[in-house]
């Protein structure tokens, strides 16, 4: 019979082996606003808002979604200038649509 089939019958609890701690570091307000501050001298944030804007719109929209997850300011501009989601872009494979659409039909 198992150990744990054991257990399970008789009532025995397998003793507890401790795992690995995990411990986390919480920054303080100061670190959190240092780390802000030294992210503010970030050569994205000297630029005007209108040549960062443009950039961002040159971007296709798979890429516009990932560079809004950059940082805070990138994803406030990005989501807060509607100008760059009025054309959304959808890629359609049409070739591998059209095979899944007649496969069931062929039984292939």
């Amino acid at each position: 019979m198992s150990s744990a089939r054991d257990a399970l019958t008789f009532g025995v609890h397998a003793p507890r082996v401790p795992g690995p701690r995990r411990f986390t570091v919480v920054p303080t307000s100061s670190e959190s606003d240092l780390c802000s501050e030294i992210n503010d001298l970030n050569w994205t944030c000297l630029l005007p808002l209108e040549i960062f804007c443009r950039i961002l719109d040159l971007l296709p929209t798979r890429y516009l979604v990932r560079a809004s997850c950059v940082c805070r300011r990138w994803r406030a501009v990005a989501l807060n200038t509607p100008t760059l989601w009025t054309h959304v872009a959808v890629i359609v494979d049409y070739k591998r649509k059209r095979e899944d659409l007649w496969a069931p039909a062929l039984d292939v």
